[in-house]
């Protein structure tokens, strides 16, 4: 693709037309989605782990952009390795940056659930307080032919939660990370752990 992107063409690739549906198949449909993800926004991914869509976060639409493509594709990119994760930093500051500014009062409930996203893949229990408050805010507010998506969603905030109070980290990373695993995380991803595909 182009190294010209424009946060348009990330938010249109991501939600669709509007009026905006939940898309299983492309947010969790895991590695299926893998080689088409690479090969059309690989780049884009690229330039934003190298700071060169920067300007993006000027704008509401533009920050969420950033962070899908720093939080979101970056896991089909780069799917079970350590450069998976290597744009969550980036994403909580976009979140940061939004939530300071107001952003997501601008945000449709679906696109308002990918901006708190990176909330969760922190391995912070405040963070996971936060997006799992943030998430249950917002599933109050929206339309009600949307709150069941929004129950699915507060139900994975929670669980992500529960992980992070029970280990402290996300144990499915710790191969990725080159993290040793304590035998606790070992049992817990033996018996079938949660790994959110990776």
């Amino acid at each position: 693709m182009s190294t010209e992107i424009h946060p348009s063409q990330v938010l249109s690739y991501w939600f669709g037309p509007e009026p905006y549906q939940e898309r299983k198949s492309l947010w969790w449909g895991g590695k299926k989605n893998d080689a088409a993800i690479i090969e059309r926004w690989r780049v884009a991914v690229e330039q934003a782990l190298a700071g060169g869509l920067e300007e993006w976060t000027a704008t509401a639409q533009g920050n969420l952009a950033l962070i899908l493509l720093s939080d979101q594709l970056t896991r089909n990119v780069y799917r079970g390795t350590a450069q998976a994760f290597a744009g969550d930093a980036m994403a909580r500051a976009c979140v940061a940056r939004g939530l300071e500014r107001g952003d997501l009062a601008h945000y449709h409930p679906l696109e308002a659930v990918f901006f708190l996203m990176p909330l969760e893949h922190h391995e912070s229990m405040e963070s996971q307080r936060q997006a799992l408050q943030l998430m249950r805010e917002l599933r109050e507010q929206c339309p009600p032919e949307l709150r069941k998506i929004l129950d699915s969603n507060i139900e994975y905030a929670r669980s992500h939660g529960e992980i992070i109070e029970r280990f402290g980290r996300f144990p499915h990373r710790n191969v990725a990370l080159g993290r040793p695993s304590t035998p606790q995380e070992a049992a817990y991803l033996a018996s079938g752990g949660r790994r959110f595909g990776q």
